[in-house]
């Protein structure tokens, strides 16, 4: 809530809001006309969407595993007619190779006792020393932000939550906090190519809603606010007995 709150303060800070001209209704009304009513098949994709989200909500209680109801939802999608050869073609099925290695890496790490050995080189490094949970919380932050100039956001947390979460014992807090850290700041990226969703909005407003000098200002502000709020959140977790 800090950050989400803190964001948009700091956008309408950094970049006022400019008045906007109201546009006509009659230009309004002419691109709704061009859009036409909804099709009967977009009101199946949009049901099929709404019931694949309510699946994998769903799905702890009803006992269903989360690939199951995907693969149901693409099932529908295909009987539908929605989903066709071209829309397979245009997958892309790198970035799904990719994606199934990475929700493996974790698994596997473990397995073959990489857990094990980060604890014990981090055991090393501290020695006698023990930080307390802003330091360690704040070097978690880091860690993963410097992590994230190389490799990308999911690999990130996965290696090194797997590398970190059995050091939060040792220095005597909870794992769930490692995993807080590097969620909130695995979204920060300094290059505009460290994440996709930044160049796809880059790409669908045509350049004419920001900038990349505008974004990153941006990002370098949300990155120190993340951090003020994780410093600031550590009361709180102190209070719920995380550490």
């Amino acid at each position: 809530m800090a950050v989400a709150l803190g964001s948009l303060a700091l956008l309408r800070a950094m970049f006022p809001p400019e008045p906007v001209a109201r546009l006509p209704i009659q230009r309004v009304s002419l691109q709704v006309a061009v859009l036409g009513p909804v099709a009967p098949r977009e009101l199946g994709t949009i049901v099929i969407l709404a019931l694949t989200v309510a699946g994998w909500v769903a799905a702890p209680w009803i006992g269903l595993d989360l690939a199951t109801v995907a693969l149901l939802g693409l099932l529908a999608s295909v009987a539908l007619g929605t989903f066709d050869r071209a829309a397979l073609q245009s997958l892309d099925w790198s970035f799904l190779v990719f994606f199934g290695a990475v929700l493996t890496v974790g698994r596997l790490g473990a397995t073959v006792g990489l857990d094990r050995v980060a604890a014990a080189t981090v055991d090393g490094l501290l020695g006698h020393t023990q930080p307390g949970p802003l330091v360690f919380v704040l070097a978690v932050a880091g860690v993963s932000l410097l992590v994230r100039l190389v490799l990308d956001q999911d690999l990130t947390v996965v290696l090194v939550g797997v590398a970190l979460l059995p050091v939060a014992p040792r220095v005597g807090v909870e794992p769930w906090l490692v995993v807080i850290a590097l969620l909130a700041t695995s979204v920060a990226w300094f290059l505009p190519s460290q994440t996709p969703s930044y160049l796809v909005a880059q790409a669908a407003s045509e350049g004419r809603l920001f900038s990349h000098a505008q974004a990153q200002r941006f990002a370098f502000a949300y990155t120190a606010l993340t951090l003020l709020a994780l410093a600031l959140a550590i009361p709180y977790w102190r209070l719920l007995g995380l550490f």
